[in-house]
């Protein structure tokens, strides 16, 4: 089997952020391990505020005017721009362990968590109906990603009960080679990165990614 090194550039993403600092590992994982002690799962809570405030200061820096609707119902806001509101859902970019293989991978998700085992709550599934955009945001100590997404690019589930619903998510890594095995189900993160932000430690760490990340896109631009 060809490792992702050999595999041919269309089936392979790229990294498009530099690879996580200790501390940022560290901030990462006090989520999972619910080191802050904050009971019944709501972590969340405060990830998805987090989230959102970092939206809410993009909308202001482009001059978009938004609006939080009273009533959640699977739209987070209805932000004004190019004389439309769009309908739009923000979402936090997931960090997750693979200790198989030794590998960090970031999942970005479409869907609430399912079911809730302390609420017994069963989330309501989104579809192409219901939002016009996803926003999902990864942030740390050390840095700000924001990607936008149309509902266009998101796979959509043909089986079962939610079938015409978005997927429940998609996995990729932004750090390192990740490959791409379905093509026609893939997005490309990196095109839909619409801001970034780094504190001055991330480029004295790394200070040859950009120039390196960038003679990459001009390369798979040709594919």
């Amino acid at each position: 089997m060809k490792s992702v090194h050999q595999r041919p550039l269309g089936t392979t993403q790229y990294p498009f952020t530099p690879p996580l600092l200790l501390e940022e590992e560290t901030y990462s994982k006090r989520d999972s391990l619910n080191q802050d002690g904050i009971p019944g799962g709501r972590v969340a809570l405060f990830n998805g505020k987090t989230a959102e405030s970092i939206c809410e200061s993009y909308f202001m820096e482009q001059r978009w005017n938004f609006a939080a609707p009273t009533v959640d119902v699977g739209v987070d806001y209805l932000i004004h721009r190019n004389n439309n509101w769009d309908r739009v859902q923000v979402k936090k970019v997931i960090v997750q362990w693979d200790s198989n293989k030794q590998r960090v991978t970031h999942k970005f998700p479409f869907q609430a968590g399912g079911v809730s085992k302390q609420e017994h709550i069963v989330h309501r599934q989104l579809g192409p109906e219901d939002v016009d955009y996803f926003f999902h945001v990864f942030y740390s100590p050390y840095r700000r990603l924001i990607f936008e997404t149309p509902i266009s690019q998101i796979p959509l589930k043909d089986k079962g009960d939610h079938a015409g619903k978005f997927v429940q998510a998609r996995t990729t890594c932004m750090t390192e080679l990740y490959p791409i095995r379905n093509t026609s189900r893939h997005i490309d993160w990196e095109k839909n990165l619409v801001h970034e932000s780094y504190h001055p430690r991330i480029f004295q760490e790394y200070p040859d990614f950009w120039r390196e990340r960038d003679q990459q896109s001009t390369l798979t631009e040709f594919l």
